[in-house]
């Protein structure tokens, strides 16, 4: 060769950098064929130790010289290249090298395979050799090295063609993927890959074109899901590795099962997940502190509680929310806390004082429980400012107390006012019975008198009966609060008959009517006041009655807990604005010289209803008749009411 073409072939060597030289040394070694890489001179770049044995040279014999020194000139045109070629060369076609030289002026022949390579940014020719003239051993070299491999780590191995096929299966690998060795033979690589993948351009498919163009034979592909012989799915991770057996490219797919340790990500990430969920959810505001007594995760509701911002917080001792002169006292507490293990701290509710970031101090109830999170012990801490619910009750205890002192004080006046009411009744009845008597005897004595005097004499015997009637009532009213509760059973049958006979004679001169519904129930109450209202209300419906022929109808009726007692009549009926107010007493609708009374009976009735814990409505226009509506309770035998047998009969 002439010197100026030796010089420019170790000029380009030096040219060649370390790192691209490094790495053609290494994709050089991995081959089990005799290899070389030519530079775009076609000069000899780097040579294996399989091709320098073949053909005996040492690597300075080869390293730097042009390839036309060692093939024939037909060859010569198949070893011509650019960078921009890459497109256009096939490296699947195999092609015939005749009359390679040996050290020894031998000639040998040999099958090849082309393909452009990019070696730390320089692009060289890498041309692999199979030699013709011996035996290719370099198969069983393969399967005893691949065989050994799988013994020494604990990986799984698949090798692939580069058409896809799978042409060797390690047991690990069999294990992992629960197919036998048989099975996956000459199967194609999308057999371990689930169905929405084939259909797909699945990452194996993009590392198999990337591999076809990679330099230095190693690709790691990460994280792959492989569909198992009994279509269950695992997690894999996978690097892939290609090789060349003869002059055939492979790859060698190095496969490690990580289901389990993806599903402890899952749940972690779940738990995460989870955590995130309580924290941003939770109504309350939220502390996370670890061991150390440092916050180190605050939600929104905290933020917005304390005034602090969450970098504020993370990293800061808890006692910043606490105001100073507490401070002390809690720093105790809580290293007495975090002293004990997680199964000795369980959940502790406090009352406590906490500060805000514009120095308020408020009042709060916070909740500690031991939460792990990734084998680690923190303290969730759960805050609620009760505040306004603390100032509420202080207020609503103060108001409570002046209300039980004006109770108490309304109670005695209401005793003084009735104790007052019974005597003035008791003791004005003699005077009223003085008026009355002395009257009737002035008006036997007195004879002939002039129709004024007669007048008035009637006035004061009016005023007098009157008088005692309005006694009467007022006397009867204050006894129904000092009268002792007797309940007992008591059959409205027999009450309404009772009081049918006390009226008969009112019934017969006004030609009225009395009727109710057949086989009313048996209540429970006071008698005597049963009688009184009955009698007041049926007195009322035939009093305040302009027909020609007045009518007063009972009717009951079961409604829930209750018993609906309905007194209806075809009276005057009661205008509704007057419907509360003729249940005060001494209130009056209709003019005395109309209908006489004192104004009290329907006050009295009222009382009654509600001494038994009913209640009493009216439904009325005016005149369209009234009707009284009662809801009497149905009192039980489990409730602490003393029922004697009712008179007259049991129920």
């Amino acid at each position: 060769m002439p010197d100026s073409m030796t010089n420019l072939s170790h000029q380009t060597i030096n040219e060649t950098s370390t790192e691209a030289q490094k790495a053609l040394r290494v994709l050089t070694a991995l081959s089990f064929s005799p290899m070389l890489f030519l530079d775009d001179d076609r000069c000899v770049v780097e040579a294996n130790e399989i091709l320098l044995q073949w053909l005996g040279y040492s690597s300075d014999d080869l390293v730097g010289k042009s390839i036309d020194e060692f093939v024939s000139p037909s060859c010569c045109e198949k070893l011509s290249w650019s960078s921009n070629d890459s497109c256009f060369l096939d490296p699947e076609e195999v092609l015939p090298f005749d009359h390679i030289k040996t050290k020894n002026n031998k000639k040998v022949h040999a099958i090849g395979k082309r393909s452009i390579v990019d070696a730390k940014g320089q692009s060289f020719l890498a041309l692999t050799l199979e030699p013709l003239n011996k035996k290719n051993e370099s198969e069983v070299v393969f399967q005893d090295l691949f065989f050994e491999l799988q013994r020494l780590v604990p990986f799984g191995f698949v090798l692939v063609s580069s058409n896809g096929s799978i042409k060797e299966v390690s047991p690990k690998a069999e294990r992992i993927l629960d197919y036998g060795r048989k099975d996956l033979l000459e199967q194609n690589i999308e057999i371990l890959l689930p169905e929405h993948v084939r259909e797909e351009k699945s990452e194996l498919h993009r590392c198999f074109r990337e591999l076809s163009q990679s330099s230095d034979g190693d690709y790691r592909c990460g994280e792959l899901v492989f569909r198992k012989k009994t279509g269950d799915h695992i997690f894999a991770d996978v690097s892939i590795k290609d090789i060349i057996i003869g002059a055939a490219p492979y790859l060698v797919l190095c496969i490690s099962d990580i289901t389990l340790r993806k599903q402890s990500e899952y749940q972690v990430t779940q738990r995460g997940a989870q955590l995130d969920d309580m924290f941003d959810l939770a109504p309350n505001a939220m502390i996370m502190i670890d061991d150390k007594g440092l916050i180190q995760r605050v939600n929104n509701m905290c933020v917005s509680l304390f005034g602090f911002k969450h970098d504020e917080l993370v990293g800061e001792p808890v006692e910043v929310l606490v105001p100073e002169k507490y401070r002390d006292r809690h720093y105790e507490l809580k290293e007495g806390y975090l002293q004990r293990s997680s199964s000795e701290r369980g959940m502790q509710a406090r009352k406590v004082n906490i500060l805000t970031k514009a120095g308020e101090t408020k009042e709060a109830e916070i909740t500690l429980s031991p939460v792990e999170i990734e084998g680690l012990i923190f303290t969730m801490a759960s805050v609620v400012d009760v505040s306004d619910q603390r100032r509420l009750e202080r207020e609503v205890r103060s108001r409570t107390e002046k209300l039980d002192k004006m109770v108490e004080h309304l109670t005695h006046s209401n005793q003084q006012l009735e104790q007052f009411a019974f005597v003035c009744s008791h003791d004005l009845q003699e005077p009223i019975r003085m008026v009355q008597s002395f009257s009737q005897l002035l008006a036997s004595h007195l004879k002939d008198l002039d129709e004024k005097s007669e007048k008035y004499l009637h006035f004061i015997v009016d005023g007098a009966e009157r008088a005692r009637n309005m006694v009467n009532d007022v006397l009867t009213f204050s006894r129904l609060e000092k009268e002792q509760l007797q309940y007992e059973k008591v059959p409205l049958e027999e009450l309404f008959q009772r009081i049918y006979r006390v009226i008969y004679a009112s019934l017969e001169q006004k030609g009225g009517e009395l009727s109710w519904s057949a086989e009313p129930p048996v209540v429970v109450g006071v008698a005597t006041q049963l009688e009184q209202l009955f009698l007041n209300l049926i007195s009322n419906g035939l009093k305040f009655n302009s027909s020609s022929k007045p009518e007063v109808c009972i009717s009951v009726v079961s409604q829930g807990d209750y018993w609906k007692i309905t007194v209806a009549d075809n009276g005057i009926g009661i205008s509704p604005r007057y419907h509360q107010k003729v249940f005060e007493i001494f209130q009056r609708v209709n003019k005395k010289s109309e209908f006489p009374g004192t104004g009290v009976g329907l006050a009295i009735c009222q009382k009654i209803v509600e001494r038994h814990h009913g209640d009493i409505q009216i439904e009325s226009e005016e005149g369209k008749g009234t009707k009284f509506h009662i809801l009497w309770p149905k009192r039980s035998e489990a409730e602490n009411l003393t029922c004697s047998e009712s008179r007259g009969g049991k129920q």
